[in-house]
């Protein structure tokens, strides 16, 4: 397993454009201390997320898990934020696999919509 530091690193080498592992471990540790935002593990996969509106979170992974643990990974996620009192949650992306992701591991176990935003998408789930 690897550390958190080799997640971030990772990340920003595969999956982030513009971000350094160091600026990306700042920008996370900025919305921990400035916007009450918290950060989770799973597998190899981070999850920062923070409550947006009564009842909703936003959330952004930084993975260097595989796409199938990812998807398992952000199901185990989805869980948490149920149980500590969300009913909805999403996430923006880039990637338009992410899509088949989704697809394939939410269709049966949750409700979810895609729509385009500015330069790539939001998936926003129903807990």
């Amino acid at each position: 397993m690897m550390t958190p530091e080799q997640i971030i690193k990772y990340d920003t080498e595969h999956n982030q454009e513009g971000f350094t592992a160091e600026s990306l471990a700042q920008r996370i540790q900025e919305e921990i201390e400035n916007e009450n935002a918290h950060l989770v593990r799973e597998g190899d996969t981070l999850i920062i997320f923070k409550k947006v509106q009564d009842g909703s979170c936003e959330f952004h992974c930084f993975n260097a898990d595989t796409p199938q643990n990812l998807a398992k990974n952000v199901l185990v996620f989805l869980e948490l934020a149920k149980k500590i009192g969300f009913f909805k949650a999403f996430t923006p992306y880039k990637n338009p696999a992410v899509f088949h992701l989704i697809q394939k591991f939410f269709t049966g176990k949750y409700h979810f919509t895609i729509t385009k935003s500015g330069d790539g998408f939001i998936a926003e789930v129903t807990l």
